[in-house]
């Protein structure tokens, strides 16, 4: 679970959304299997709990304990004594559900449960889904194993750690972005701040790309590939 207060909805911008998808992954990333409150995001498809609820139960691709858990509770009674009749009354909800001591069950889901039960129903949020979960499964985002050699290395290889890192970066970034957002923040110092590094970024990739040409200068002609300075040529 992300964030017990939290509530992705219709409304949420795509920053939010991300970054709470990003946080997800770092929960699954950390071996928790069922890492999705429902409660965190049935309302980006469906208008009710319920109706999410009765969805995801009545489904034939969702299996409980495989594609989610179910945890019991019981809330206290939320039952109020009225005066005037004597007896006591329980609170009701906006739709007029009786709240009253009723069981309140939380409904944890797998990954690839808030994929397909949640995600893919609608194309904006899939397309963030799909930016933060099938580019990690790319190893997009991910160092993973990458050996740094001292023999000359293409320049695709020479940059991909760096793209890699940067990619991690930004996701922090994008976090702390609709972390400010969902707290009504202005993020005017934190988009200066992401700007700079982003800069400083491009000019080291810059200078690292030059790498690979003082590797496989000296390689194909010696440590005296630099000896002189080169000149223009003059006829």
């Amino acid at each position: 679970m992300v964030n017990n207060k939290f509530q992705l909805t219709k409304q949420s911008s795509e920053s939010e959304i991300k970054a709470y998808f990003i946080q997800v992954l770092n929960l699954a990333r950390s071996k928790e299997e069922f890492p999705v409150n429902l409660d965190e995001v049935w309302p980006l498809v469906y208008a009710r709990r319920d109706k999410a609820v009765s969805s995801l139960r009545n489904s034939d691709l969702f299996v409980e304990g495989l594609d989610y858990q179910v945890f019991h509770q019981k809330v206290e009674n939320l039952g109020e004594f009225s005066t005037e009749l004597g007896k006591t009354q329980n609170k009701h909800n906006k739709n007029g559900k009786n709240l009253g001591g009723r069981p309140l069950n939380t409904y944890m889901l797998s990954v690839p449960c808030l994929e397909f039960f949640i995600a893919r129903k609608v194309r904006p949020v899939f397309e963030v889904y799909r930016q933060v979960f099938h580019k990690v499964a790319n190893g997009g985002i991910s160092l993973g194993n990458q050996q740094f050699q001292s023999t000359p290395m293409s320049l695709e290889e020479t940059l991909a750690p760096l793209a890699r890192y940067n990619a991690m970066i930004e996701d922090r970034f994008d976090i702390l972005s609709g972390t400010l957002a969902q707290a009504d923040i202005n993020g005017d110092e934190l988009d200066k701040i992401t700007d700079r590094c982003r800069a400083y970024y491009h000019a080291y990739r810059n200078q690292v790309s030059k790498l690979v040409y003082v590797e496989t200068s000296i390689k194909l002609e010696g440590p005296g590939a630099f000896s002189m300075p080169e000149r223009e040529y003059v006829e």
